[in-house]
Order: structure tokens, then sequence, then C-alpha cells
């Protein structure tokens, strides 16, 4: 329902190479056009003027949904309406984005800098110039008929140094990340049987009958249950 968004990212660190990325996937409830550029210049920004000592001590996927969180509502604006941080990372194309996702790398020097590379796509997973994300939020500002001012400060937003700068296919490579997590976890369900806690995502109509009914044979198989709406 609304105008969806999602925002993929993986942290990667240079000073302990044997530590495995932190994946995250964001959902972004109410944003498109214009709030798109907004939303990705402050977030892009901010990470890329990071600095974190041990990075690995931290869940870097909180830190990115906060920044969000705290532009939503900056200089009289209100979207994103909702933030949220998947309970885990997901493919690109499997999340219900009716606009589109973005990929971000950030990796992170042994002196804690932050350097971020982007990717835009559309819902068929194609790249997204800086061009077609101007159009995109052109449009949607015309139709609100703000001023001409107004509009070239949101222009100005799309920084080629932030927006779109990776060569690779982020996409390709964070899709990937997530399969070899996926059948990390299946390794793990195999050894540990059912020591791993689960968490019921209920959708639908009757989201406490449902969970509830779900809960119940999930307990009686051995797993321990927590719950999330």
């Amino acid at each position: 329902m609304g105008e969806r968004y999602q925002i993929h990212l993986r942290f990667k660190e240079e000073k302990n190479l044997d530590n495995k990325p932190q994946y995250t996937s964001i959902h972004l409830q109410w944003c498109w056009g214009s709030h798109i550029i907004r939303n990705l210049n402050r977030l892009l920004k901010t990470l890329s003027n990071t600095e974190c000592e041990y990075p690995s001590m931290y869940n870097l996927g909180n830190y990115a949904r906060s920044i969000l969180e705290v532009n939503k509502g900056l200089e009289g604006h209100n979207y994103p309406f909702g933030v949220f941080r998947e309970d885990e990372p997901y493919k690109t194309f499997q999340g219900d984005s009716n606009h589109g996702w973005c990929v971000l790398f950030i990796n992170i020097s042994k002196k804690g800098k932050f350097k971020v590379k982007s990717l835009f796509y559309d819902t068929s997973g194609k790249l997204v110039t800086n061009e077609d994300l101007w159009e995109d939020a052109l449009k949607e500002l015309s139709y609100h008929k703000i001023s001409k001012e107004e509009i070239a400060k949101y222009k100005k937003l799309i920084d080629k140094k932030l927006f779109n700068n990776a060569e690779e296919d982020l996409q390709e490579i964070f899709n990937k990340g997530i399969e070899n997590l996926n059948v990390e976890k299946e390794k793990e369900i195999k050894k540990n049987g059912y020591k791993l806690k689960y968490t019921i995502l209920a959708k639908g109509k009757n989201l406490y009958t449902t969970s509830n009914r779900i809960e119940k044979e999930l307990k009686k198989a051995g797993f321990e249950v927590g719950r999330h709406f």
C-alpha cells in the first residue's frame, strides 16, 4: 500500500578481513520522487562523513536507519512516513517496492573512514541513472506546483560524487551475498536442529489469529518463537 522504496546496504570492514560483512535491508513507506533524492542525499552524505573506530562492535544497519528516521522530519518534511529496518536482509527483488531500490556498499578503512558506493535500480532490477531519478522527481514536484527556486534546490541534491558512483553491479553482488547467507543458515539449521530462534512475520487481515496459529505449531515442533508485526 502507498509509495514504497527500499535501500539495501552492505558494510565491510578492511581492518578485520575475517569479519563477515553486515547486510541490512530498510523499507521506506511513502517514499517516491523528490523524497528519494532528499533522503538518499542525507544518508549518502552522512555515511560518507562517518568515522568509526570499532565498526564490528556496532549494528551499522540501525545507524543507517536512524539517519533516515531523523531526516524525514527535517526542513518541514514528513516523508517517508515510516522507516523500517527489516528483521533479516533479503534479495533486492524480494521486496514490495513500487518505486525501485538503491544498493549501497560501505567499505570501512583501517582508520574507520566510510567509503560509500551506490547504484539505483527500478522495480525490474534495471539501473536508474541520475537523469532518470531527476525526471521522476520533477514530475512529482511539478504536480505539486513547487516553485522553480525550490525545484532547483532538489536538482542540486543529486550529487554525482554520491549518486550512482559505482562501476560494479552492486545489486548482483548484494544478492549473491544474501544467497550465501541463506546457505549458511540452512547448514546451521541442519547442525543445531531446533536451537535457533524464529520470528513470525504475520501479514494479512487477521494478524493476531494468524500469528497465534503459526506460533502454536512452531512451539509444538520445539522452536523458540519471537513475534514481530
